[in-house]
């Protein structure tokens, strides 16, 4: 299926029938937990009374309580309320149902003991008519916790801010430092949160732990999908669907 649309000022042809599902599968049990420690998915029929809610254990019906975290157990986009007390949730952030993307791969340089994507690995990107990005740094696991895993330098995201890049997505568990004190440099560069004057940007949103398959570099239209949850971050689906 192709539709011809307009985005961003920029007419493009879509590939309908082939959407490239970006997000991480969320499963209970072990492995579950990816980043920051979070304990693992639990997945467990609902108990009130002598009611379980298992068919196994004799219920009609299958329903289940669900505990995760979303900045450690999947993929999950954040508003400026993750970094805080801004009365900003994800749920209230206003996300184009359809927007122009560009998927970049990145190599982190080592500075010191760290991997960091460093702001000249965007230096020859066109941004015209780009409403999101995509980085793509391949990290060698999924295991972060405790693996001081790459992360983004701050001067990379105040170019994303100078060129009005609104959505940033990663498949990195943060895009900034494991553990930095709670400086968040990144963080607070892309939301412009230390600079009243002229901040925060509540309409922009940061998504992480991204499951990227094997697909080219280049543009892409991009539907962010984001669960309707008032918390400062939710579990999200973004999916790619290439240009013609």
């Amino acid at each position: 299926m192709e539709a011809n649309i307009e985005l961003n000022g920029r007419k493009v042809q879509l590939d309908l029938s082939s959407p490239i599902d970006l997000s991480r599968s969320m499963k209970s049990g072990s492995g579950s937990s990816l980043a920051f420690y979070a304990p693992d998915i639990q997945i467990e029929p609902i108990q009130v009374g002598s009611f379980i809610g298992s068919t196994s254990q004799g219920s009609s019906v299958n329903t289940n309580i669900i505990k995760f975290n979303p900045h450690g157990n999947c993929t999950h986009t954040e508003s400026v309320a993750h970094i805080s007390s801004l009365e900003k949730p994800i749920n209230q952030v206003y996300i184009k149902p359809i927007m122009l993307c560009y998927l970049h791969s990145v190599k982190p340089e080592l500075v010191g003991d760290d991997l960091v994507v460093k702001k000249n690995s965007i230096a020859h990107l066109n941004f015209n008519e780009m409403e999101a990005l995509i980085l793509r740094a391949n990290p060698a696991s999924s295991c972060f916790s405790g693996s001081n895993p790459p992360y983004i330098d701050s001067g990379l995201c105040d170019v994303l801010v100078q060129n009005n890049i609104e959505h940033l997505l990663t498949d990195l568990p943060s895009v900034d430092k494991e553990e930095d004190g709670g400086s968040l440099f990144a963080h607070k560069a892309f939301w412009v949160y230390d600079k009243p004057n002229i901040g925060p940007r509540l309409n922009a949103t940061i998504t992480e732990l991204l499951s990227i398959p094997d697909i080219n570099d280049g543009w892409y239209a991009l539907t962010l999908q984001v669960m309707n949850l008032e918390n400062n971050a939710a579990p999200s689906r973004p999916i790619l669907y290439p240009l013609f």
